[in-house]
């Protein structure tokens, strides 16, 4: 989008996890590097495969809710790994996923992935420039608990004027209920009055795209180019403030 189709923005909505709140190693890049360690090659197009997967997997409740009745929660991240490997088309043509490697995988990302959390580089920065230029600020996630105690220990709670978990509404991204409701909380803005800045391709940008508000999506793998026909895209936060006035 050019820099004047934000001329009339009030609002900006951020994401949460994977946007302002990161993880190191994301779960990810972990599992391909335990994938790496059994022997299979993860060239950069099987890991923007991953990462399309893992977004469209995440985004998809209904998916997610079928496979833990379906598996139940012992074998659920077995099948979650085995078609994550399937969408990367990392394997030889005909060659199906070894049950082992998936079991051995499953086995260490339970007893080893151990992430640190801390804000995305550029997150203080941007969302005190933004709250100067006296944006409405809100805070809007899948999370099924209220943002409160998480905004306060990343020490940006003061930044926003409200907070909102799905779980709180019964609304999750992509459903457009979620943002209306953040609209509202917002001072009833007008979707095309606000932007929505997430990493989820599926939940975040399409999900606002839908609702009516301008989707500003983080992908530094670039590896959703389909998000340009509906939004902006930037590798960083920090790019954001360039796109808004």
């Amino acid at each position: 989008m050019a820099q004047t189709a934000f001329s009339h923005i009030k609002g900006v909505f951020f994401d949460l996890d994977g946007t302002l709140k990161i993880a190191t190693p994301s779960g990810v890049d972990a599992v391909l590097s335990y994938l790496q360690d059994y022997g299979i090659p993860i060239d950069p197009e099987a890991r923007r495969a991953a990462y399309r997967f893992t977004h469209a997997y995440w985004a998809d409740r209904e998916r997610v809710d079928r496979d833990l009745e379906h598996f139940g929660p012992d074998d659920f991240w077995a099948n979650y790994i085995r078609a994550k490997l399937e969408a990367m088309n990392a394997l030889p043509p005909g060659q199906t996923p070894d049950e082992a490697i998936i079991a051995g995988v499953n086995r260490r990302f339970a007893t080893e992935y151990a992430p640190t959390s801390q804000l995305a580089p550029g997150s203080l920065d941007l969302l005190d420039r933004l709250k100067s230029a006296g944006y409405v600020l809100g805070l809007v996630s899948n999370r099924p608990l209220p943002l409160t105690e998480t905004a306060e220990q990343l020490g940006i709670d003061r930044y926003f004027d409200f907070l909102l978990a799905a779980g709180q509404i019964g609304f999750w991204k992509p459903d457009a209920g979620i943002f209306a409701h953040a609209l509202t909380l917002g001072g009833s803005l007008q979707p095309r009055e606000a932007v929505y800045v997430g990493d989820n391709y599926y939940a975040d940008a399409l999900g606002a795209h839908r609702a009516g508000l301008h989707p500003i999506l983080i992908d530094p793998l670039r590896a959703f180019p389909e998000a340009e026909t509906i939004g902006s895209v930037v590798q960083s936060l920090p790019e954001i403030a360039n796109l808004l006035p």
